[in-house]
């Protein structure tokens, strides 16, 4: 798919992290990210320009008229969906192959999206729904570059509640964590050990899983629409350096 052949090669650890592309992902980790600080780090890398563009452009958005500038196309993707296009671009295409590869992404996905809604039952839960999200997400950086979580999650700008969570499993949000885990792998009574003490109806965590399935496959299928079915990117803004 295309969003596979936009993912950045292998690049080494300090690269990776004092690039372009990690200055994003710091940029849309933030709580209130700055639309144009995000434009001029696009603007000044020419893959993800056109990367960027090429999303945007595509079948999942379905715009009449093609986008060809990156202002343009950050206001119709939006900062929720931008946030998950960039986090989809973090995976490391190392890994050993393009069906893991696809694998872990959709698992990102899927435990972003179980995670944000099931925490709608947690009282004092002590992140809010997008933090939750992107904890589901970020779940899975330990694929992005070959560095320790612990690392790799001190330079992002996230909540210490989400670090100690994905980390050690600790508080509220590392019980949530471990309860997504344990649904995974099917520990059905660890399951409801940790549903009952979040106060989570565990008959709805069936249902609720069924869903977020659905969504993410509906989302992903958008994603990963076929080159053959778009049309060509407009060249202007293909080449920002």
């Amino acid at each position: 798919s295309y969003v596979a052949e936009a993912m950045a090669g292998k690049v080494n650890r300090m690269e990776f992290l004092e690039g372009n592309f990690f200055q994003l992902v710091v940029e849309v980790s933030k709580d209130e990210p700055d639309i144009e600080k995000i434009e001029e780090i696009i603007n000044r890398d020419a893959a993800l320009s056109y990367a960027l563009l090429k999303i945007v452009n595509s079948a999942y958005f379905a715009l009449r008229r093609r986008v060809s500038s990156i202002r343009q196309a950050l206001v119709t993707m939006g900062i929720s969906q931008l946030k998950q296009w960039v986090y989809l671009l973090s995976f490391n295409n190392d890994i050993d192959n393009e069906e893991s590869l696809e694998a872990m992404m959709k698992l990102s996905f899927l435990r972003a999206n179980f995670a944000m809604t099931i925490s709608d039952h947690i009282k004092d839960l002590p992140i809010i729904r997008s933090e939750v999200y992107m904890m589901g997400m970020f779940s899975t950086l330990q694929y992005m570059i070959n560095a320790p979580l612990e690392e790799i999650l001190e330079e992002v700008p996230v909540a210490q509640e989400i670090k100690d969570a994905l980390i050690r499993k600790e508080g509220v949000c590392g019980e949530l964590y471990e309860l997504i885990l344990s649904y995974e792998d099917a520990e059905w009574k660890k399951v409801k050990q940790l549903s009952d003490k979040l106060e989570i109806p565990s008959g709805q965590l069936a249902q609720t899983y069924m869903d977020c399935v659905e969504a993410v496959n509906e989302i992903w299928n958008g994603l990963t629409v076929s080159a053959d079915q778009e049309s060509d990117i407009p060249v202007s803004n293909k080449t920002h350096t």
